[in-house]
């Protein structure tokens, strides 16, 4: 049975969400859960089958980074992160602070071979509702031409291992189709892309092109990747908030929006950012997943539902085989 860690301390909204995805979970799937935290704010869940809870005297702030996993070796992430490592459970979810659990996830399970750098991987929906894998999505503000080439690889093999796509093509982000655009990291990165055979790469994607290009993966640097996403999430935000403005703006437009309510309904949950509830930290010996630090309980069981997927397809083997 698939044994997963959840770090209950690490959300903005407390624990109370941890508590109630971790009891609808075990309901929906065959699987046991390790819950790590405050005893006294996690006594709802003991005794509860299938799940259990690991007492912590410590929290990972949000302002919290490398040094603070030094300090806080009984905090709730350091604690499943190193369960992890031995073997107790089979991957991590944690919204807590990033920098603190990049900074676990390296220290403690240490980056597979022939990785320098971890990325974080998310998937975006597209005009082809076949959906676009984006990395990296801010676990670096700086990046090599040749950690952008090893992203590649990380994206490719989490393609075919999670989604199923037998021959992904990768893209690379920058201001123009051309092999020649951009400053000199993706130009350098282009030119590794291309030589690169364990990879199927198409050239270059342009930021209007990322949800509606043919690409599979789109590959950045993740300074350019966090701003990417934080700004498709707001565009989301303002449009359906827009929509919803001029639909109740006359008794006309009530009526068009009462007979396209399904369908309002269903653009809305495709753009909902909860729906895709985390990502992955790729590149690390260990399946760790990064919740968004706002998350409620829906977006964090939504979360744990995709770290038992990595868990249940193998995928972390599947990178590993790729990067050979």
């Amino acid at each position: 049975m698939i044994k997963l860690a959840i770090d209950a301390m690490g959300s903005d909204k407390g624990s109370s969400i941890a508590i109630e995805a971790s009891l609808q979970f075990v309901k929906d799937f065959d699987v046991e859960l390790y819950v790590y935290g405050n005893a006294d704010e996690l006594q709802s869940l003991e005794g509860k089958e299938r799940i259990h809870v690991v007492k912590t005297t410590q929290v990972m702030e949000m302002t919290d980074g490398a040094l603070a996993v030094r300090r806080k070796k009984d905090s709730s992430m350091v604690r499943a992160m190193e369960d992890l490592k031995n073997g107790v459970v089979d991957g991590v979810v944690s919204c807590a602070s990033t920098g603190a659990l990049l900074s676990s996830a390296t220290l403690i399970l240490g980056t597979m071979e022939h990785v320098d750098r971890p990325a974080i991987i998310t998937v975006l929906p597209t005009s082809t509702k076949r959906g676009v894998i984006l990395l990296d999505i801010g676990a670096n503000a700086v990046n090599t031409p040749q950690q952008l080439n090893q992203f590649a690889v990380l994206g490719s093999a989490y393609a075919k291992g999670v989604r199923k796509i037998a021959d992904p093509k990768v893209g690379l982000l920058n201001i123009g189709s051309e092999a020649k655009k951009g400053d000199d990291l993706r130009k350098e990165t282009y030119k590794l892309l291309e030589a690169n055979e364990v990879i199927h790469f198409i050239g270059n994607v342009e930021g209007k092109e990322v949800l509606c290009s043919e690409a599979d993966i789109v590959v950045c640097d993740g300074f350019t990747g966090n701003v990417l996403l934080k700004t498709i999430e707001g565009c989301s935000a303002f449009m359906t908030g827009s929509l919803k403005e001029k639909m109740m703006s006359s008794t006309i437009s009530k009526i068009g929006a009462l007979l396209s309510k399904k369908a309002l309904k269903a653009m809305k949950a495709e753009l909902d950012p909860k729906q895709y509830g985390g990502a992955l930290i790729s590149g690390v010996n260990g399946a760790v997943v990064k919740g968004h630090g706002s998350s409620d309980a829906f977006a964090l069981y939504n979360a744990i539902r995709q770290l038992y997927t990595f868990v249940d397809t193998k995928v972390l083997a599947k990178i590993q085989e790729e990067l050979k």
